[in-house]
């Protein structure tokens, strides 16, 4: 009997202690790295025309120790100089971050995200700044988990020889609500403001000059129970619902559900990129956003409405999203307003977005479809793209 009990006590033993090592295989603890390695890179010594490229290649030789296996996201930062300084109140970062997020340890950036980095860095406003010349960059990796996109850790730097070229400042990448709680899961190009809905931007926030993102909001009444994000008009990824969809190789997330019919605040926040955006959906806290029958854009193009105004539509569905189709035949200024007597208005001091201001719109020519958000007081002209 003896016996029988010391060999139950050592299968009992021994069962535990599986039960713990299959416990830690689940459940890791994450070991915070402190950095990792950086193959030198091709065009160290060969420069790279960045007008003429498409992509610049990067490989880890030795991977950010994480104690476990773990899918790390890599995301190329360039540098003139050499030195990697955060952003202060009193000055820029020394570095720039270029959009692409890879999962592998052979790294793709966009030569045409590392050209717009240098401009930043360098302050150029036009193609003629830019000095038909090869300059040395400077290279590195961060490294971070998703579930940890807040700790992140730095590869070695490395130096390229690159061609510059002039790559334009990269506006605020606006995401789109679509779904039965706007009233249509219709998600097509073109269809702004009236089956997709566009976030707002938010006051005193700061958008990524390379990849535009940031932190968005939007205040409005959710009709339905179901609710997505999408970041290009007419097309599925990438998405956001409870989780990330980057491509149409991914699983199609579940939608975010809403409990009840009424008006909602939501945040999102893609600052640290759109696979780890932070989005929020809760009720809104307050009394209920006045409600108008009439928006109207007039401007320089209609001669301040003496040759008739741009009456808006209003959304059918979400009814503080007006929206319609304008043509500027020449650069000027507008101003959405609700009547003749400006009983309200909304102007701004920028373009192609904005947030109300007492100032006029300053507007380019060309054809545009208008948004209006009387809630947040957002506005947008999307450029209408001729076939």
């Amino acid at each position: 009997m003896k016996k029988i009990n010391i060999l139950a006590s050592l299968c009992t033993g021994l069962l535990l202690l599986a039960a713990c090592e299959s416990d830690r295989d689940s459940n890791p603890t994450v070991k915070m790295p402190e950095g990792f390695t950086l193959y030198e890179s091709v065009n160290a010594n060969n420069p790279i025309a960045l007008e003429q490229s498409d992509k610049m290649y990067f490989s880890v030789k030795e991977q950010p120790d994480y104690g476990y296996t773990a899918t790390v996201n890599y995301q190329v930062q360039v540098s003139l100089d050499d030195k990697w300084n955060d952003a202060t109140t009193d000055a820029k970062a020394t570095y720039g971050s270029v959009e692409d997020i890879s999962t592998t340890v052979d790294i793709e950036a966009s030569a045409k995200g590392v050209a717009k980095a240098i401009g930043l860095l360098k302050g150029w406003k036009k193609a003629t700044d830019v000095p038909e010349e090869v300059m040395d960059i400077y290279i590195r990796i961060k490294a971070y988990l998703s579930s940890m996109a807040d700790q992140p850790c730095y590869s070695n730097s490395i130096k390229v020889k690159v061609y510059p070229c002039y790559v334009s400042e990269t506006l605020p990448q606006i995401w789109y609500m679509v779904g039965t709680a706007v009233g249509s899961w219709d998600n097509n190009a073109g269809a702004e403001g009236e089956k997709i809905i566009p976030m707002a931007l938010k006051k005193d926030a700061k958008y990524d000059a390379t990849t535009g993102e940031g932190e968005f909001t939007y205040t409005g009444y959710f009709c339905g129970d179901q609710l997505k994000f999408v970041k290009t008009p007419g097309q599925w990824t990438p998405q956001w619902g409870v989780s990330y969809r980057p491509d149409d190789g991914t699983p199609d997330p579940a939608a975010i559900s809403i409990s009840t019919n009424g008006y909602y605040t939501v945040s999102f926040n893609s600052t640290t990129g759109s696979a780890n955006a932070k989005i929020e959906v809760k009720p809104y806290e307050g009394d209920a956003p006045a409600e108008f029958t009439n928006w109207e854009l007039v401007g320089d193009f209609n001669n301040w409405g003496s040759d008739g105004v741009l009456t808006l539509t209003q959304n059918t569905s979400v009814k503080h999203i007006w929206y319609g189709d304008v043509e500027f035949t020449s650069d000027g200024e507008a101003l959405f307003r609700t009547d003749a007597a400006g009983t309200d208005n909304c102007g701004g001091d920028t373009f192609p977005y904005g947030l109300k201001t007492d100032n006029k719109i300053p507007v380019q020519a060309g054809k545009y479809r208008v948004v209006l958000n009387d809630v947040d007081r957002c506005y947008y002209f999307f450029e209408i793209k001729e076939d």
